[in-house]
């Protein structure tokens, strides 16, 4: 027989076990984990922009409320306003709806509104971005058995970055002075806080807790930007630079040594340090003979270093005696120190000096080069602008105007360079015309193919000071034309499925019309449809049809086959569609994703009328 011992021992443990279950998505004693256990699909959630100055930087951050995610329903993926990286939780996220506004939620004094997100399994606790950021913060609330909790941030490498440890007892039951809302144990809330010293957060793990007794609210993501003030416009400075490349006199390269990786030293002319750690140098790389001893034969750099040291090319001179002039956009120095206090972007500007001296596009007139660099966006633009009888001619400021046709962001951008070139002080007024080529086009013919990716390997494996080196080729500007140069300027196209009409079959065609076709760009497993930019979507020469006075693209996300992924659905008018290419029954559809990885994907069509 038992004794009265063993039976209340065992009656203490029933009770202790049921009291602990509740967690923090149950709110009676005899309610499981969580009163509704079924798991919805991963949605895609948009949210707003704050934004905060502070010493020349703008902090653009995304708050996420998680309000509408729907009681157990997976968090998924959360896309913030432009230029905030897409925020991807692990698939083991859920979002929990208070009980009092009728979801399982067994918390109170929630700084959102009535949803916080939480997990019943700890598979994939981890909150990803697909680009860097430089600030994670949330709200937390935890029982005593999920504490301590350690939340750490990683750069994509896996480089820890930062970490915090969170202690705060926020359940009533485990001793926290706290109440309802009307109800609810988990009352108490604490905040925690990652920070990086630049753009490089990239995971965010999260140690210690046990599941359905820990949950987050109001997660803050920003990215960190040099800006001016609010209301003002960026401060300019001129980049020093030397009447020749080399200087004679080496004593007045400000550092002497290998930097390009030749044979030769090069010679450091000018640096330029702003407060944020940022670096702008320019560099004369010796020819084929030192610098000292043939000045002049050389060729300028501008390279760009980040605070932790990696630096990217940004300027080159590509002349024989050619002029050149560059031009820093910062914020300001608002501390007064004489330094700015963070890069925007720089503008390198070569000329070339004589006429007839050097066309290197091949069109028979004189080249003038303009590397822009977006330091945000880690964003490089060269454009090239021809002048009918070039600089020194009988009329050195006229420049043939031979735009391609281009969007209308880019010609935006042109326009504004054409503009900052009037304004900007030291430098020559000089009204230009743009030719814009893709940096893929290596021979400059207005065209991607086969002969430039010749010019390429012919160039793949060398590096600066050997024969073969071809800069352009060397994309990332390392010094060398690798593998990665070719993967940047040439990635392979990945192959989509992709469905016109969806829902219709045969997928019928009438050329005659004027109304508008529906594609659906399908998503995989491997595949998210919705990073796939709707402006560079092509169907057989068709783009994607535009509305209203902000020309918004005709492009929505919907689940169009239900597999529980998203897709992408853009509209094409038939009028554009190209006859010629649906000959073969298949209309092809060309694009680009947000990041640049080219896709291509074709579907069944029947012409009707047919062609004659």
């Amino acid at each position: 027989m038992r004794t009265f011992r063993t039976v209340m021992h065992i009656l203490y443990l029933v009770i202790l076990s049921t009291f602990l279950a509740k967690g923090i998505s149950a709110q009676a004693a005899e309610t499981p984990l969580s009163s509704d256990t079924t798991i919805q699909p991963a949605t895609e959630s948009v949210v707003s922009a704050a934004q905060a100055f502070s010493s020349g930087m703008v902090e653009e951050c995304a708050l996420i409320g998680f309000e509408g995610i729907g009681n157990n329903a997976r968090v998924g993926t959360v896309t913030g306003p432009p230029g905030i990286p897409r925020i991807v939780f692990g698939s083991s996220w859920l979002g929990l709806v208070d009980a009092d506004m009728g979801g399982s939620g067994n918390f109170a004094n929630e700084p959102s509104p009535s949803t916080t997100a939480y997990y019943l399994d700890q598979s994939d606790i981890s909150i990803r971005f697909d680009a860097g950021v430089q600030l994670v913060e949330f709200n937390y609330s935890a029982a005593a058995v999920s504490l301590p909790v350690t939340i750490s941030a990683f750069d994509e490498d896996g480089n820890l970055i930062d970490r915090a440890t969170g202690t705060t007892i926020g359940t009533n039951y485990d001793g926290a002075a706290c109440s309802g809302d009307p109800s609810g144990m988990f009352c108490l809330w604490d905040k925690v806080t990652l920070a990086s010293t630049s753009n490089n957060i990239r995971l965010i793990s999260i140690e210690g807790t046990v599941s359905n007794y820990f949950g987050i609210d109001d997660l803050k993501v920003c990215i960190g930007k040099c800006a001016p003030p609010d209301g003002e416009q960026p401060a300019d400075m001129l980049i020093p630079i030397s009447e020749s490349c080399c200087w004679e006199d080496s004593g007045k390269c400000l550092e002497r040594r290998n930097f390009a990786g030749s044979i030769w030293e090069d010679c450091l002319i000018s640096q330029i340090i702003a407060d944020s750690g940022e670096k702008i140098e320019l560099w004369c790389i010796s020819g084929s003979l030192p610098c000292n001893l043939a000045p002049g034969i050389g060729h300028y750099e501008l390279h760009y270093f980040f605070p932790d040291g990696g630096h990217n090319k940004v300027g080159v001179c590509p002349f024989e005696g050619g002029r050149n002039s560059g031009v820093l956009f910062h914020s300001g120095d608002l501390d007064g120190n004489g330094n700015p206090d963070c890069f925007i972007r720089t503008r390198w500007t070569s000329k070339d000096q004589q006429a007839g001296d050097k066309d290197d596009d091949g069109d028979g007139k004189i080249d003038w080069w303009v590397f822009t660099y977006d330091v945000a966006n880690n964003n490089f633009n060269k454009v090239n602008y021809d002048s009918t009888d070039g600089p020194g001619g009988s009329d050195p400021d006229t420049v043939a105007r031979t735009d391609p046709p281009l969007g209308p962001e880019t010609e935006a951008m042109l326009d504004q360079l054409i503009v900052e070139f009037e304004e900007i002080a030291g430098e020559e007024d000089v009204p230009m015309g743009p030719t814009s080529y893709d940096p893929s086009d290596l021979n400059r013919d207005g065209k991607t193919d086969g002969v430039d990716l010749s010019i390429f390997e012919s160039a793949f494996e060398s590096c600066e000071g050997e024969m073969l080196f071809n800069s352009d080729a060397d994309f990332n500007g390392d010094g060398c034309v690798t593998l990665e140069d070719m993967i940047l300027l040439f990635p392979p196209v990945i192959q989509v499925p992709i469905d016109i009409k969806p829902g219709s079959y045969p997928n019928a065609v009438n050329l005659g019309a004027q109304g508008l076709i529906p594609v659906a760009i399908l998503s995989t497993e491997a595949f998210d449809a919705t990073t796939v930019n709707a402006k560079t979507v092509e169907l057989s020469g068709a783009g994607v049809d535009v509305r209203g006075k902000g020309n918004k693209y005709l492009a929505h996300a919907e689940d169009v086959n239900a597999d529980g992924l998203l897709d992408l659905v853009v509209q094409v008018a038939t009028a554009n569609l190209a006859p010629g290419s649906l000959q073969d029954g298949y209309a092809v559809l060309t694009g680009t994703t947000f990041d640049g990885q080219a896709i291509e994907g074709s579907d069944e069509v029947v012409v009707v009328p047919p062609e004659k």
